[in-house]
């Protein structure tokens, strides 16, 4: 067992008695052996701040766990001798960090307007925090900010949006007192390729029942502010946008119910949509059916009235196909048809006086009127002379050339004018001539027999089993 030396005892040795007496707790270089002074060998208040030479003791110095809770006097490790940094939450126990969490969540509960002291205030915006709490009921928390003037030049609040390791990006959410006029209360820029600003989505607890339960809502009550603006500023260069698009997914399975877009008119003086034509070049509402379309009776356009299909547009074809009447008044007529976007083309117009048609001539200006009318004279089809100056629907001198009239049990047909003077020019009806007797054999017509006149033998043929002629003189 080691021991100091004993005077008069260890001659000649004791110098090895005492390294040996020393050893036991003091290394080579004189410094104290790890463990060699621990709590048992400490009396009370043995060890305090002014026993210490600054900067003695450090983190590096204790070993983990080495001090704790129980051997350290109360109030004996104030904030004022630690070091900033030198305690962080990973060397904090568990138990500690919950305290810390549940005094975060006080914090943040608690009412803290008017809580800043001034030197604080006036370096920050006009903007406070007038109440974070949480409603124990819906389990939802409520956030409203007080809007300040901050003289116009900055804005009183703003939330910056940071990636997953805390360093903010570019998008960014302001919100601006009213004495700033500029575009926008609140500004969000949305700088990535990827995902949305803003994701709502309507959970798993709603239903056919919530159809009046609103994502966002807008309310007109006070007269005349937009309710939704999409200045959408695209360029040739390929910077376009879309400034409301709707994707009716296939996932929807029933027919109504569930639509991208509803509209209802309740007012009995304002459109409930209307479009404004500004630009004379670009189409004000454009329908586009995609080139997979294989069906003729897919819709691109479908009206209903009372319940039941009255029209629609075929997808494939651009057809108009329209189950009701269709009425049209230009103030002279009913129905004008065009068949081309040109200044000249063929036309077709309802009057009251029959279906008039127009032929385009050929030559600028130039058209072919025909009409077919019905009177009590019977159904007529007549002609006119050419007009020129445009396909131009009056002043028209008609002449009739076949007529059916309705008899007491069938119809009767005239062809030529009615009674022609002797020495007539025109309103004949006309035969086929042929050069000789004709041999072929006619297409039969039921209750029909066809006739043409040999122009070189003067003799008139009928057909009726066969080719029978007379001569005429």
């Amino acid at each position: 067992m080691a021991r100091l030396p004993q005077p008069g005892a260890d001659k000649g040795t004791w110098g090895e008695v005492l390294n040996d007496y020393l050893n036991q707790s003091h290394a080579t270089d004189g410094t104290l052996q790890p463990d060699s002074v621990g709590t048992p060998q400490l009396q009370p208040n043995a060890v305090t701040a002014a026993a210490l030479a600054p900067d003695s003791v450090t983190s590096n110095a204790i070993a983990p766990n080495s001090i704790t809770s129980t051997e350290l006097a109360s109030n004996s490790v104030t904030a004022a001798i630690i070091t900033d940094g030198t305690i962080t939450s990973a060397q904090l126990n568990t138990s500690v960090q919950a305290t810390l969490s549940k005094a975060t969540t006080a914090l943040q509960a608690a009412d803290i307007t008017g809580k800043l002291d001034a030197s604080t205030a006036a370096t920050t915006y006009a903007a406070k925090f007038n109440e974070v709490s949480r409603d124990s009921t819906t389990q939802q928390w409520h956030f409203d900010v007080l809007q300040g003037t901050n003289n116009g030049t900055h804005l009183p609040f703003t939330s910056r949006v940071v990636n997953s390791s805390g360093v903010p990006v570019a998008e960014q959410i302001n919100a601006k007192p009213t004495t700033d006029v500029t575009e926008g209360v609140i500004d969000w820029q949305h700088n990535s390729t990827q995902g949305d600003l803003i994701h709502l989505t309507a959970g798993a607890g709603m239903s056919s029942s919530s159809i009046n339960a609103a994502l966002i809502a807008l309310g007109l009550d006070n007269g005349y502010p937009l309710g939704l603006f999409v200045n959408n500023k695209g360029h040739s260069d390929g910077t376009y946008g879309i400034g409301i698009k709707i994707a009716q997914n296939s996932s929807i399975d029933t027919a109504t119910g569930s639509y991208g877009l509803q509209v209802d008119q309740m007012s009995s003086t304002s459109p409930a949509v209307y479009l404004h034509q500004t630009n004379a070049t670009a189409p004000l509402l454009r329908l586009q059916a995609d080139t997979v379309i294989t069906s003729t009776a897919t819709a691109l356009l479908d009206v209903l009235a009372a319940g039941s299909q009255k029209g629609l547009i075929r997808a494939k074809t651009g057809e108009l196909y329209w189950l009701a009447d269709v009425i049209t008044h230009d103030g002279a007529g009913f129905l004008n048809i065009a068949s081309g976007a040109s200044a000249d083309s063929n036309m077709t117009k309802q009057l009251s006086d029959g279906f008039h048609t127009r032929a385009y001539a050929g030559t600028a200006g130039i058209y072919y009127p025909g009409r077919i009318g019905q009177s009590s004279a019977g159904l007529t089809m007549s002609v006119s002379a050419n007009t020129s100056g445009g396909p131009t629907w009056t002043g028209n001198t008609w002449q009739t050339g076949v007529r059916v009239k309705v008899g007491s049990t069938a119809a009767s047909t005239m062809l030529g004018i009615s009674a022609p003077a002797t020495t007539a020019t025109e309103g004949f009806p006309y035969m086929p001539n042929v050069a000789g007797a004709p041999t072929g054999v006619p297409t039969a017509q039921t209750g029909y027999s066809p006739f043409a006149f040999d122009t070189v033998n003067n003799k008139l043929w009928v057909y009726n089993g066969g080719w029978k002629g007379t001569v005429l003189s």
